[in-house]
């Protein structure tokens, strides 16, 4: 039969104390109850773990070797315990993060990366893909939460905004004349997409010149890293994040802008997770995190826009 685990903290207290009568006070015991618990202990075990002197007991060899067993169990119980209660100053656990390969790479993983220093215990389990992958692990208990674009969520997911890309059409400055911009630049040129049936490129032009000039799409590609090395090559004109394009020119990338009207076409990232999720306690601290600072960054560049 398998062990009775209240015998284990009785057990403990009378080898701690070296006392049926102490340790019968601490548990609210009786001290007959006490030796007899230790004796059903001693039964099932088949061995003898305190010799009896008069009043006094000693613990044997074997008691020993128990207690050395028992006090680890019961310090990893408690352990485990504080940690599931919240009770724990330690934030630590698995956070499971879903989010856009490109936006995921140049910002999240930076964050967490500072939010790891502060909290080296927490460790992270990371699915990049879009955002039809991540309703489904959302709705599978796969996730803690995930980071999506523009895409219809399940009614039982929440989203909020919690952050936006600024996109710009590009191409590389041997394909057209800076000087002389017109709507036969642009039905003169090739395009990259990132995937058939995606109107990013359509969006683009409504939201600068609101026509569509023929687009001549000359690939697809689901990677913004690859649609930019696409741009760079001269394969034709695409849509990027703003961040993407700096980053390019910081490294020395020939690279154009259209200015359009000189609006800016955003793209929503939005914070994703089923509602009422349950979260565990290094997961909301990592959401909290990655809300707070993602919020600050959002703030910075409206107000670098309004300059």
């Amino acid at each position: 039969m398998d062990i009775n685990l209240n015998l284990l903290p009785i057990f403990e207290a009378v080898y701690r104390t070296r006392s049926m009568t102490i340790a019968s006070q601490e548990l609210f015991l009786t001290q007959s109850g006490v030796s007899q618990h230790i004796k059903t202990l001693e039964e099932y075990l088949g061995v003898t773990l305190f010799d009896r002197y008069r009043h006094k007991i000693v613990p044997t060899s074997k008691g020993d070797e128990f207690y050395k067993y028992c006090e680890e169990s019961l310090f990893l119980f408690k352990q485990g315990v504080a940690d599931i209660s919240n009770k724990s100053r330690v934030v630590k656990g698995t956070v499971k993060i879903g989010m856009p390969i490109e936006f995921g790479n140049s910002i999240i993983l930076p964050l967490l990366a500072e939010f790891h220093r502060l909290h080296p215990e927490v460790i992270f389990e990371f699915e990049l893909g879009f955002a039809s992958l991540m309703n489904s692990m959302l709705l599978a208990g796969s996730l803690d939460f995930a980071f999506v674009d523009d895409f219809k969520m399940d009614t039982v997911i929440d989203v909020e905004p919690i952050h936006e890309e600024y996109l710009e059409l590009c191409v590389h400055p041997d394909l057209i004349d800076p000087s002389r911009i017109s709507k036969k630049t642009f039905n003169k040129l090739n395009y990259i997409e990132y995937a058939k049936g995606n109107d990013v490129l359509k969006l683009w032009f409504e939201s600068h010149y609101q026509f569509h000039p023929k687009l001549n799409v000359v690939a697809y590609i689901m990677d913004v890293q690859g649609l930019a090395k696409l741009i760079v090559e001269g394969v034709g004109a695409g849509v990027l994040p703003r961040y993407v394009v700096s980053k390019l020119r910081q490294r020395g990338k020939k690279i154009y802008t259209f200015r359009g009207s000189g609006k800016v076409l955003r793209n929503s990232i939005r914070l994703a997770a089923l509602k009422n999720r349950t979260h565990s306690i290094a997961a909301s601290e990592a959401l909290e995190w990655l809300r707070e600072h993602l919020t600050k960054m959002m703030q910075e560049k409206r107000k670098g826009l309004k300059k």
